[in-house]
């Protein structure tokens, strides 16, 4: 889905900035994914299960 950049004020003050992700942001992502997996047990892979890397995009 591709959608329009939105800028939105979070409760602390900072600026998000919502967006439809690019191919310029495959790291970054990836980044997060497997930050946020190792927070959890409730997302659909472990860390280790991730084996995707940007030059596969």
């Amino acid at each position: 889905m591709i959608f329009e950049e939105k800028k939105i004020i979070l409760k602390n003050g900072k600026t998000a900035i919502l967006k439809t992700a690019e191919i310029t942001d495959v790291e970054k992502m990836l980044f997060f994914i497997k930050q946020a997996s190792r927070k959890t047990d409730f997302l659909s892979r472990y860390p280790e299960e991730w084996t995707s890397t940007a030059r596969r995009f």
